[in-house]
């Protein structure tokens, strides 16, 4: 499973790496960014590294072999159910998309729309002219990262004989065999199964794929990173730290409305710093911080280059006072309640989870499990955080509320992952 996990991994960093290539020798005003060509180099010099680091890993002898429990006919029966429901899913979300074009608001107002005026000759330098064509949303030809539409356009590129939307359907496929991949060793085979069955049915990620969005993207590499974290803090390969921070780091161009990295990097330095000491977690956690700080810095100058500082929200020493003050006025309240209805009974899964992560477990494993707890702890406050800033400056900021849920969706594998292994490990006693 470690070969497959790493094939997968490694593509889908080699598709960030030439999306960026692309977008670099392609935007002259990119090009001479502070930023762009020290990105570039960062980002091959850790795929070659990280190369390096899986094949010495395979070249050396491994010291036992674990023993493999055969299942019986029954657990072999059930098994075989698990992998038809599974193959279903992935099959309806075909059968779904293969008929259906780029037709979502989004999806023709934005992802689909840039990759046929790229395909056209226009640049996303240039897409800022389009703002006298549609005023109200602007902003969301050249300030959204360019990863989704870079995607559309190479497929239109291609010639594939399918509607893009069969892009979805291939990326959830390309999901499901990474997350099995990485639950194989720590769950076996059969409960991995049931993880991945309850998994691909959770009608909040399995609707991401049948519509032209960034959520399901975004969804696909900050899930495979945070689970390569997790991998590596149980097994301290180079090779899975580096191939999960360009997969969690990248993901800023594919959505970049939450700082979802630094809810990730936080948790990872509190478990590090516990696992390893301060002196051998240093370099690690630097790395990483400023890996993503970097790619974060690269695209937030083209934006301001290209369109002038427009932005979505606004920022000044008053929009940063105003919610300090709601905290006394009782907005904060206000703001809770709605965040509570915007989770609904999602919320429950996410608590299961959080103490999932902190009941006794195999000891060589606690401290990855409590990393994992960690992330949704952060990115609750972290989605918290900007729900409340958000709604002091717009009317319409609970509409956001459903962005925020399909954006959290990286979160559903880590709290499966958490309580079938709880469920599994009663299920032992």
């Amino acid at each position: 499973m470690n070969k497959l996990t790493f094939a997968i991994t490694f593509f889908l960093s080699v598709v960030l790496l030439l999306a960026k290539t692309y977008f670099f020798f392609s935007e002259s005003v990119y090009l001479y960014s502070p930023f762009s060509s020290l990105e570039l180099i960062v980002l091959v010099v850790l795929l070659i590294v990280t190369i390096a680091s899986f094949l010495r890993a395979e070249l050396e002898i491994t010291p036992f072999v674990r023993k493999i429990d055969v299942p019986s006919a029954f657990q072999r029966g059930i098994m075989a159910l698990l992998l038809v429901g599974v193959g279903l899913i992935v099959l309806i979300s075909f059968l779904h998309t293969r008929v259906k074009a780029a037709l979502d608001w989004d999806a023709v107002a934005l992802y689909d729309a840039r990759a046929q005026f790229l395909q056209s000759g226009l640049r996303f330098s240039e897409m800022k002219s389009l703002t006298t064509y549609d005023t109200k949303n602007g902003y969301y030809y050249s300030l959204y990262p360019p990863f989704t539409s870079l995607l559309h356009l190479a497929w239109y590129e291609a010639g594939v004989p399918f509607t893009i939307s069969t892009l979805y359907s291939t990326l959830f496929l390309i999901f499901a065999v990474g997350i099995f991949s990485l639950f194989v060793p720590r769950l076996g085979a059969s409960w991995s199964l049931l993880a991945l069955f309850v998994l691909l049915g959770q009608k909040l990620l399995f609707t991401t794929s049948l519509v032209a969005y960034t959520n399901l993207p975004f969804t696909l590499y900050l899930s495979l990173g945070v689970l390569l974290l997790h991998k590596y803090l149980h097994e301290p390969k180079l090779h899975w730290l580096l191939l999960s921070i360009a997969l969690i780091a990248g993901s800023q161009w594919i959505r970049a409305l939450e700082p979802t990295w630094l809810a990730i990097l936080l948790p990872f330095a509190l478990i590090t710093l516990k696992k390893f000491g301060i002196k051998a977690s240093i370099t690690r956690i630097l790395v990483f911080m400023l890996i993503c700080i970097m790619q974060y810095l690269s695209w937030r100058y083209f934006t301001e280059v290209i369109s002038d500082k427009e932005g979505i929200f606004r920022s000044s020493l008053l929009f940063l006072l105003e919610p300090v003050a709601g905290v006394f006025s009782g907005s904060f309240l206000l703001i809770m309640k709605a965040y509570i209805n915007m989770w609904g009974s999602g919320l429950l899964l996410y608590l299961a989870a959080i103490a999932s992560s902190l009941l006794g477990k195999e000891q060589e494993e606690q401290d990855a499990d409590y990393f994992l707890g960690g992330v949704i702890v952060f990115s609750f406050l972290m989605y918290f955080s900007g729900l409340y800033f958000i709604s002091f400056q717009f009317d319409w900021w609970p509409e956001m509320g459903g962005s925020l849920l399909r954006s959290s969706t990286f979160l559903l594998p880590i709290s499966i992952y958490l309580l079938v292994k709880t469920v599994k490990a009663l299920f032992r006693k």
